[in-house]
């Protein structure tokens, strides 16, 4: 187990230098917020699907979906954008989950999680609320039950099918 936490800990590292185009020894101290900030703008940039400094909010696909006058197909353009997000991020989110495993005195690799799942449970409140706001939410489902229905259906630690 703990060879797979090394290794984990190592590609991550070495991926990261070899996409930059840098020597593994460079790449900590040329990154300001060292390994957790870098660490953050990798999950960062992959989350968004590019590293344009775009609120998710103003992206083409969000504004699709705020636009699509119809429930249902707005819910099906939530479920495919939101299934796109998990292929891109489910294998980066677990060479995080794997590096702070393997680090556990890490405290910055630790927050990082954290700061990903406060994320993750603040983002799950727009989609519930704008189909409530259109009063299009069953009558028995608020707002808040939706939105925890969200987050648990968007954890990166569920696997996507298709």
């Amino acid at each position: 187990m703990r060879i797979t936490r090394i290794r984990a800990v190592t590609t991550i590292r070495a991926e990261v230098a070899r996409e930059a185009g840098v020597a593994l020894q460079t790449l900590y101290p040329s990154s300001p917020g060292g390994k957790p900030a870098l660490a953050k703008l990798v999950y960062d940039i992959t989350l968004a699907g590019d590293a344009r400094p775009v609120p998710r909010s103003d992206r083409p696909e969000v504004q699709s979906i705020l636009d699509e006058p119809d429930p249902a197909r707005k819910l099906a353009r939530y479920a495919a954008m939101a299934t796109a997000i998990l292929r891109r991020v489910q294998p980066v989110h677990r060479v995080l989950r794997a590096a702070a495993a393997a680090s556990p005195t890490d405290a910055g690799l630790q927050e990082v999680l954290a700061d990903i799942e406060r994320e993750r449970l603040k983002g799950s409140q727009g989609p519930a609320h704008h189909p409530h706001a259109l009063g299009a939410l069953r009558p028995d489902l608020t707002p808040a039950r939706a939105a925890d229905q969200i987050y648990v259906l968007t954890s990166t630690t569920i696997t996507a099918t298709r």
